[in-house]
């Protein structure tokens, strides 16, 4: 049934000369410009949504820079200011931060803190695609993260080091509210990211410095167990008081035996003789003790002085390793803080004044000239078939 006949039957019983000659001047217009509502329907979609359903959305900017003490680069403008104060740019950083803010873990952070199926439910009833839900975004978690990767975006700029973070909703104050909370766990997040460098970077160094004091004390505790079992404080004390008392008993023998010949020479038969020789030959046993206390087997004293030089030995390497470790640790935990990361804020959000989106007349003049391309091509498509079949 054509469209003048379906007018036609839709149109009540008898009507006036006035109500036919609307209904007929109706028709003709159908008639002749159908084909031109049916071409341009997304242009008046368009125009019926953007200027009559789309809810106002309000935006809250802020700028921030992730910055590091290390990797010094040679910058100008803010970014130079920035590294007089000991800070540089540390851009993968920058990235690690922007990619958080996208990810479903900031979404699932931030739904704790902020309502944010309520602040984004306050758009108007009429709106059935920026509200949320919506026609295109349901209730899910996913379809949450999918809806704000359309309210929440960030933007790096290389030139300056900074990042700009754009946050939507329908009111103002939400919007500031969202964005500050995103910049809230954006500092959680470096924080986190230098905790794990410390860990990872001091954790090694620490424990070597742990296992070093290990040693260390247990060497000490063998040397205090060898001096519990020997009763002696020191070997090598022992061994030099031993050494004198040798070379005492032989300075003693020499001057006794020196007695002993002359008295032998000058006066055989006197009494005193036999005492000197006595005397040597008790020296002459003494001093044979003494050196046997030194040299003899396993429990003599220069073997305990070796074992009392190996322990002693093994404390100085393991104090001198130690003092190494500890070097390497305070090394360990310079490096870390010259790795540490700064999310540092150059804009605070703010309460916007005004709506900013949706832009209007630009989406409906967007819209308009993609529809004029898509009917150019399908008349051109059109015209061709058409003179294809017309040549056939």
């Amino acid at each position: 049934m054509s469209l003048e006949a379906e007018l036609d039957a839709s149109l009540p019983g008898p009507l006036g000369v006035g109500e036919r000659r609307r209904a007929g001047r109706f028709k003709q217009w159908m008639s002749r410009y159908r084909r031109w509502l049916v071409v341009l329907s997304p242009t008046i979609l368009a125009v019926v949504y953007f200027g009559l359903l789309a809810s106002d959305r309000y935006e809250s900017e802020a700028h921030f820079t992730v910055r590091t003490a290390s990797k010094p680069i040679v910058s100008t403008g803010f970014a130079s200011i920035l590294q007089m104060a000991g800070l540089n740019r540390s851009s993968d950083d920058v990235f690690s931060v922007q990619s958080y803010i996208e990810s479903r873990d900031m979404v699932r952070q931030l739904e704790g803190k902020v309502p944010l199926r309520e602040i984004y439910g306050k758009a108007s009833w009429l709106d059935p695609l920026a509200r949320y839900p919506s026609l295109v975004y349901g209730s899910s978690m996913e379809d949450l993260h999918k809806y704000l990767g359309w309210m929440v975006s960030t933007v790096y700029r290389s030139s300056t080091g900074l990042t700009t973070l754009n946050v939507q909703a329908f009111d103002p104050a939400d919007a500031k509210l969202i964005a500050q909370r995103v910049l809230e766990l954006s500092e959680n997040h470096v924080n986190n990211i230098n905790k794990r460098i410390h860990d990872d970077a001091v954790r090694v160094a620490a424990d070597e410095v742990r296992r070093q004091e290990e040693r260390l004390i247990s060497a000490q505790l063998e040397i205090t167990k060898f001096r519990n079992s020997e009763l002696m404080l020191d070997a090598a004390s022992s061994s030099i008081i031993v050494m004198e008392l040798i070379a005492g008993l032989s300075g003693e023998l020499a001057r006794v035996q020196a007695q002993a010949r002359e008295m032998s020479l000058g006066a055989v038969n006197s009494p005193a003789l036999a005492g000197l020789r006595v005397r040597a030959s008790a020296l002459d046993d003494q001093i044979l003790q003494e050196r046997q206390k030194i040299a003899s087997g396993s429990g003599g004293l220069a073997q305990k002085l070796a074992v009392f030089e190996r322990l002693a030995l093994e404390k100085e390497f393991a104090k001198k390793a130690l003092e190494v470790a500890v070097k390497g640790l305070e090394q360990a935990q310079i490096e870390t803080r010259r790795q540490q990361l700064y999310l540092v804020r150059v804009v605070e959000p703010v309460d916007a004044d005004t709506s900013t989106q949706p832009e209007r007349l630009r989406m409906i003049a967007t819209i308009f000239a993609l529809n004029l391309i898509g009917a150019l091509v399908g008349w051109l498509l059109w015209a061709g078939v058409h003179e294809h079949g017309e040549s056939a």
